[in-house]
């Protein structure tokens, strides 16, 4: 509720310095960032003029105790897309190892099992991002 609030204040400019405000979040290769749940603080432009507009810090404010869970929350999404990320090239590599199997049993089913079981942790990599992506974005 009073996020919801600060935000209708940040359009008809009613913020005011020390007001939340939300930070970009452009990443790496589309990576999050690992402030990705934080918020900045609104600014002066001119320090030393408190009449000055006021700008978005672009400095992730930690708070508190929740601060440090959302970033832990984001370190732990980022590592989860890096896991993905292998398992899809386990997959790729289970189906280059079934292509080059030449019909041998044993390799044939190594190579399916590899591709099974990559098919699976990315699985499990997806619905536990999701859930991080959730629990953090409800504690923000």
């Amino acid at each position: 509720m009073i996020t919801n609030l600060l935000n209708f204040t940040q359009f008809f400019g009613a913020a005011s310095a020390g007001d939340t405000c939300p930070l970009s979040h452009g990443g790496f290769l589309g990576f999050p960032t690992w402030f990705q749940y934080l918020d900045g603080e609104y600014i002066h432009s001119d320090p030393s003029n408190s009449s000055s507009s006021l700008v978005c810090d672009q400095v992730p404010h930690i708070g508190g105790i929740n601060d440090i869970w959302l970033i832990v929350a984001a370190v732990i999404g980022i590592l989860l897309r890096i896991v993905a990320i292998a398992a899809i090239g386990a997959v790729i590599y289970g189906g280059i190892s079934y292509i080059t199997s030449e019909g041998e049993p044993d390799k044939t089913s190594r190579a399916k099992g590899t591709v099974v079981n990559a098919l699976v942790g990315l699985a499990i990599s997806i619905m536990a991002a999701a859930i991080i992506s959730f629990i953090a974005g409800s504690i923000s």
